[in-house]
């Protein structure tokens, strides 16, 4: 997942995104539960802010949102 995140990130221009989890899983085909989805996904981003293509990483819980800062 971290690769096609790596993938999606760097279609976007650099700076804050904020994006939808059920749109992520429904675009990358995931079809497991929301909720190995997400654990999958703090997973890939964490391994993406680790490497240094985003610079931090949120999910927003009031709407369930990602936010990051693509550097």
């Amino acid at each position: 997942m971290a690769k096609w995140l790596q993938s999606y990130a760097a279609s976007h221009e650099r700076g804050v995104h904020h994006i939808s989890i059920a749109k992520l899983k429904e675009w990358c085909g995931y079809a497991s539960p929301m909720r190995k989805f997400r654990e999958a996904l703090g997973e890939a981003l964490d391994e993406l802010q680790r490497v240094g293509i985003l610079e931090s990483v949120e999910f927003v819980k009031e709407d369930p949102m990602v936010k990051w800062v693509r550097s």
